[in-house]
């Protein structure tokens, strides 16, 4: 197996836990919120939509401009040959989600967690795609971890998807979450 397709693999298992995680949650458990300024499951969910669709895209983008000829970013790689765990260990302990990626709870419990499957339908042909050009090669900053290159941010959908595993998990255990 190519480190692409071990990547995709990794992903569509933490993605597939995130799942498993939000299956049966009602829309009051999803809305569910520990205190004010922390997420319900809702939150983390769109918000993990936002992010795995946005970095989707920047990879494919990224890709389809390097095919047409047009220009790259091209500044300096701040992370090279760094793993995604090193990354986010040297950027901040907490920071705020990117405007792109905050959640706004519009969107339907229901429709929500389709739009998060629909990930799922589309990551093998993307993948695909990602495996006809050198991923290292391709750069673009991150709104707070620097400059990474495409593969790094391909794993980042990995590192984000378990890191916001743990919180839907946590919610799920806290004593005031409605029961089923």
């Amino acid at each position: 197996m190519s480190d692409l397709g071990a990547l995709l693999t990794e992903i569509q298992e933490a993605r597939s836990r995130i799942l498993q995680a939000v299956e049966g949650v009602s829309e009051e458990q999803a809305r569910y919120k520990r205190s004010p300024e922390e997420w319900s499951i809702q939150e983390v969910l769109e918000h993990l939509t936002l992010a795995e669709e946005s970095i989707l895209k920047l990879v494919s983008g990224t890709i389809n401009r390097l095919k047409a000829g047009k220009s790259l970013y091209s500044g300096e790689h701040t992370n090279k040959g760094l793993t995604i765990k090193e990354i986010v260990a040297k950027g901040p302990a907490k920071a705020k989600a990117p405007e792109p990626v905050q959640p706004t709870a519009a969107i339907p419990w229901n429709e929500l967690r389709e739009r998060y499957r629909a990930i799922d339908r589309q990551l093998p042909e993307q993948f695909r795609l990602f495996e006809e050009v050198d991923l290292r090669s391709l750069l673009y900053p991150h709104a707070f971890l620097g400059v990474m290159d495409m593969h790094q941010w391909l794993e980042l959908i990995y590192a984000h998807a378990q890191n916001h595993l743990k919180q839907i998990e946590a919610i799920q255990q806290s004593p005031g979450y409605p029961p089923a």
